[in-house]
């Protein structure tokens, strides 16, 4: 009986472990993305805008579909990103939002 509830502690124990560093990289990724997303100026220069995240390193950024998207993935908690997604003309930044992901 001991044995079963020290076995079944340990498990919770690990559950809420492991609960609460999904919350943290969910956190982090989202902060990030936000943070990023809320520092690009409208009609800035998607070069600066790729050296700059060249620099932070950790995430996968580029062109989607055509050079009128430009998107950054900030990875969060298993099968979980947020992303930044950019609206371009001429290679310039029109918008920049955040693209929370889907359940």
């Amino acid at each position: 009986m001991r044995l079963t509830l020290k076995v079944l502690a340990a498990l919770l124990a690990l559950f809420l472990a492991y609960a609460a560093y999904w919350q943290y990289q969910w956190r982090r990724a989202e902060n990030a993305a936000n943070t990023f997303c809320a520092s690009v100026a409208g009609g800035s220069d998607i070069a600066d805008t790729v050296r700059r995240l060249d620099a932070m390193g950790g995430m996968r950024h580029g062109f989607q579909e055509n050079e009128s998207r430009y998107v950054a993935i900030f990875p969060g908690p298993i099968f979980n990103a947020f992303t930044c997604e950019l609206a371009l003309d001429a290679r310039k930044v029109l918008s920049a939002h955040v693209i929370a992901p889907e359940d």
